[in-house]
């Protein structure tokens, strides 16, 4: 009874640090969030800049990327609302990406950011299906900036493109069954083989295997 009372009467002087507490981690928190919020303004220009250059490799010459920054409730995040806008068509309005883009155009916007944000890094990439609803001229400009992104690290492509399978400096087949899943690396005849089949409907013409031949022969002439 005496702990509890003593510990009543005490009750205003608990909380007076209480708040003073909290008045200083709220100052202290503002601080680092205006901080971060003048970096966010500061580096948006350039990440736009960064990401537009790259859409002119990736047949997306009309499409320009903007980041909007706008003051928001303050939360883990800092006291900024950031939103990533785009438009494929110069007449157009800014819009969400996931508003306005097909999934062709969505697979190389994604590109170009992941691209643009681990520039600076020596990871290894993944691209499930960058080139999904893509194809000719633009699957070929998709691989040839995934081949300029491989040579400075790893980068791994599931695809289902002939085009960008012949860019690659390594080539593997997936095989599934039942009771497993293999990759199997290809040698030159076995490529050949499986880009002719990739071009190909059931059966394997002459016609597919030259066209393989002449894309592989193609790849190596890329810088």
């Amino acid at each position: 009874i005496e702990n509890k009372l003593s510990s009543s009467e005490q009750f205003d002087e608990k909380l007076n640090n209480i708040k003073e507490r909290m008045n200083t981690i709220n100052n202290e928190y503002f601080l680092q969030s205006k901080v971060i919020s003048e970096v966010r303004n500061k580096k948006s220009k350039s990440l736009d800049d960064s990401i537009n250059n790259e859409f002119l490799d990736l047949k997306l010459e009309n499409a320009r990327f903007q980041t909007f920054i706008e003051k928001n409730e303050f939360g883990s995040k800092g006291q900024d609302k950031v939103t990533f806008k785009i438009k494929t068509n110069p007449k157009a309005e800014m819009e969400e990406i996931k508003k306005i883009s097909s999934g062709g155009e969505l697979c190389r916007i994604a590109l170009a950011i992941k691209v643009t944000a681990d520039k600076n890094k020596l990871s290894t990439l993944f691209f499930d299906e960058v080139d999904s609803g893509i194809g000719g001229a633009v699957s070929t400009a998709v691989g040839e900036r995934l081949k300029r992104l491989g040579k400075n690290r790893q980068v791994c492509v599931i695809t289902h493109s002939p085009q960008v399978a012949s860019l690659a400096n390594n080539h593997l087949k997936v095989i599934k069954n039942q009771f497993e899943t293999k990759l199997i690396k290809l040698d030159y005849t076995e490529r050949t083989e499986e880009i002719a089949r990739m071009l190909s409907a059931k059966e394997i013409t002459q016609e597919a295997m030259d066209a393989a031949k002449k894309l592989l022969e193609q790849s190596k002439e890329i810088s």
